[in-house]
């Protein structure tokens, strides 16, 4: 018997599925989806950007807090303020006042004839060599009755703390010890620098003086001191010749020169032509004056007490 020869068959490949069909976008739909697109991505960067500035602004905030802290301790921190020795009884039985300005002003208006002004910052470091130098030489002169001294604060010009120094100094003429003060300012600028004129170390300078803080304190909240300050700077702009602190002028004459040699020979050029110190009043009592050995004449004392006068009856035969 012969086997049949039997052949295996070959197995057919499953048939591929159709893959689906996207369908076709229309070219209006593709443009909306463009535009959605397009809207959020702008939604996205707005809200990047709101982050953006609100990180700043959290920055910025943090920042002001922090030098708000800063000035807050500093202002609070106790500081030298020291008061130079003999500042106050260096102007002890000096005539000192306001003029109707608002300037401080040194000597008797009544009797003396020079006329000397001082425009000036107390932050300036031109005005500390002067006030370190010529100035004694000139006071001297204050106190021989011979000069007036006017201090004009010129707080725009110098450098920081120029405006509050002045301030401060005209809120402490108010309590009569502006001239003390103006020394420890001076004094100050030399020693603290940039660092001399902090609000707390002003008011501690009032404090050490014995001043009242709390009038210092209405004064300087007043606008008071800023009207003072912004006459004198606009009286300074306005003088011809004027070209920064410190300027010095004797009876209306800008001084080129600030030495203690030139300003002393202008004080004494200027006494003799005005013909020295007006010297003061004294009161004269009713005087009985023997003119011959036959009459007498009493004469009533004369009204002008500035030139008293006397005058002599001639007897006739």
């Amino acid at each position: 018997m012969t086997k049949r020869k039997t052949t295996a068959r070959k197995a057919t490949p499953p048939t591929p599925k159709p893959k689906p069909t996207e369908p076709r976008m229309t070219e209006g739909a593709s443009l909306a989806n463009s535009k959605a697109r397009a809207i959020e991505r702008q939604k996205e960067r707005q809200q990047q950007q709101r982050r953006q500035q609100i990180l700043t602004i959290g920055g910025v905030l943090g920042v002001i807090a922090l030098l708000a802290l800063i000035s807050l301790i500093a202002n609070n921190s106790p500081v030298a303020a020291d008061i130079p020795l003999g500042a106050v009884e260096r102007y002890t039985g000096i005539v000192s006042g306001i003029d109707e300005r608002g300037y401080p002003i040194l000597g008797d208006t009544q009797t003396a004839r020079v006329r000397v002004v001082e425009y000036a910052s107390f932050s300036c470091p031109a005005c500390l060599s002067y006030h370190e130098g010529a100035y004694s030489s000139v006071l001297d002169r204050v106190k021989a009755g011979e000069v007036t001294y006017t201090f004009v604060p010129m707080g725009q010009y110098g450098g920081l703390g120029g405006v509050e120094a002045a301030a401060a100094a005209l809120c402490v003429g108010e309590q009569d010890q502006f001239w003390a003060y103006h020394d420890t300012l001076f004094s100050w600028q030399s020693s603290y620098s940039a660092q001399a004129f902090t609000p707390n170390r002003l008011r501690t300078g009032v404090e050490k003086l014995g001043l009242n803080v709390d009038t210092y304190n209405s004064c300087l909240g007043s606008n008071r001191p800023n009207a003072v300050l912004t006459a004198a700077d606009a009286e300074g702009r306005a003088l011809n010749g004027f070209s920064g602190t410190p300027t010095l002028t004797i009876n209306g004459k800008i001084m080129d020169s600030l030495s203690a040699e030139a300003l002393n020979a202008e004080i004494d050029q200027a006494l003799a032509l005005l013909g020295g110190v007006v010297q003061p009043a004294v009161p004269t009592a009713t005087t009985e004056i023997m003119v011959t050995e036959d009459a007498t004449a009493t004469v009533p004392a004369p009204t002008n007490t500035q030139q008293p006068t006397v005058t002599e009856l001639a007897a006739t035969p």
